[in-house]
């Protein structure tokens, strides 16, 4: 998964080799745009859709600063949540998988870690791309859902 997140820029081993080296000497760790205007531009979510939604919501809040470490980065290349599906019942699991998202969260991975994720588990399938979870009707619907899911595994 989190070789599909993370974009092959040409020298992005290097970055994270001259940061590595610098920390190491004490100096103050490397940072790297999280959004940029212009998706040609070196990036963690180098995406018009991340853009716009880190835009807007850092409009509505103060203090928010579009950067982070060069080592959030280079560890976000472990990031294989998919994993572990297998080893975490009984613990209940919700999965919610955006169906069009090809980017941040591949829809097609999520659903292979569901598939080796035992019971209990439920799934919630929403339209659209990754960010588009987190506004409107598909956030009604995942919202009533985790609700529904936490009363169901915590109240019970």
């Amino acid at each position: 998964m989190s070789r599909r997140l993370i974009r092959p820029d040409a020298g992005i081993d290097a970055v994270f080799q001259a940061d590595r080296h610098a920390r190491a000497e004490g100096k103050e760790p490397a940072f790297q745009m999280i959004v940029p205007p212009d998706p040609s531009q070196p990036a963690v979510l180098p995406m018009k859709a991340a853009y716009d939604f880190f835009m807007e919501r850092s409009a509505k809040t103060t203090g928010w600063e579009n950067k982070v470490t060069v080592r959030s980065l280079e560890l976000l290349r472990g990031y294989r949540p998919g994993l572990v599906t297998d080893s975490i019942s009984p613990t209940p699991l919700l999965m919610v998988v955006a169906q069009g998202d090809s980017m941040m969260t591949p829809a097609d991975l999520c659903l292979e870690a569901y598939q080796r994720a035992r019971e209990p588990k439920e799934l919630l399938m929403l339209p659209g791309e990754h960010f588009e979870a987190y506004s409107g009707k598909n956030l009604e619907t995942m919202n009533a859902k985790e609700i529904e899911f936490m009363k169901k595994w915590l109240c019970s």
